[in-house]
């Protein structure tokens, strides 16, 4: 019978991001119904809901993209065969993960709720801690000193 490996070739995250993301969007809501507040204005939050929605769509695309001429993983629990520091990741080491923060931020824009940004708190210490963590510690032991320099070259957000 085989041993299975000490470190399998993916990150090993504590949470797939989009679930994550879609379980901290309803929390967003929930807390918008149960603890109403005084609204936010409907046309600039709108507005702001709009231009999120729009730059993490655009931000997640261009990064998506990025990988895929790498020809490396998209989804974190696949093998990750290159270091991407071209595209999105030329300026984020988490496009991705940004994009998520701001789709979640256009989803409390348009509960037009304050208290509903609370949300934003659960899923910033999830990805950092649960997700980003551990895809770092596995680019590191994969890729070493190439992976290291990326690090001290690239901001984690922005």
């Amino acid at each position: 019978m085989a041993q299975p490996e000490a470190h399998p070739d993916n990150a090993g995250v504590l949470i797939f991001p989009p679930l994550l993301l879609a379980i901290c969007a309803v929390l967003a809501i929930l807390i918008g119904w149960l603890a109403p507040a005084a609204a936010i204005p409907a046309m600039p939050s709108y507005l702001l809901a709009a231009i999120c929605v729009a730059s993490g769509l655009a931000l997640d695309r261009w990064a998506q993209r990025s990988l895929r001429r790498a020809q490396t993983a998209v989804h974190p629990s696949e093998a990750t065969i290159a270091i991407v520091n071209t595209g999105a990741f030329g300026l984020s080491r988490n496009p991705i993960y940004l994009a998520q923060g701001i789709l979640l931020a256009a989803v409390c824009f348009l509960v037009r709720n304050g208290w509903c940004f609370f949300a934003l708190l659960p899923w910033l210490l999830v990805i950092r801690y649960g997700v980003i963590a551990r895809e770092e510690r596995y680019l590191l032991r994969k890729f070493g000193e190439p992976y290291a320099r990326y690090l001290g070259e690239v901001r984690r957000w922005v």
